[in-house]
């Protein structure tokens, strides 16, 4: 198998995962995430990869703010 096709194995792999799956540098900035997260958070690999991971904690406030109950 080549190194392509072992790439594309584990990508399809990761992206049929019903768990989400972040893989983080060295540096705490997102370099993967499969399409569960992308559902999770509502935001695309593309807005999420290269963000420092900590983002993620506040993503779906930003789309949709938290529903606030006041008594």
């Amino acid at each position: 198998m080549e190194d392509q096709d072992i790439n594309l194995y584990w990508r399809r792999i990761v992206d049929t995962m019903s768990d989400g799956l972040i893989l983080v540098g060295t540096n705490g900035s997102i370099i993967l995430v499969n399409q569960s997260v992308e559902q999770l958070a509502g935001y695309s690999s593309d807005e999420i990869i290269g963000r420092p991971c900590t983002i993620l904690m506040f993503l779906k406030w930003f789309r949709k703010p938290p529903k606030v109950t006041h008594r």
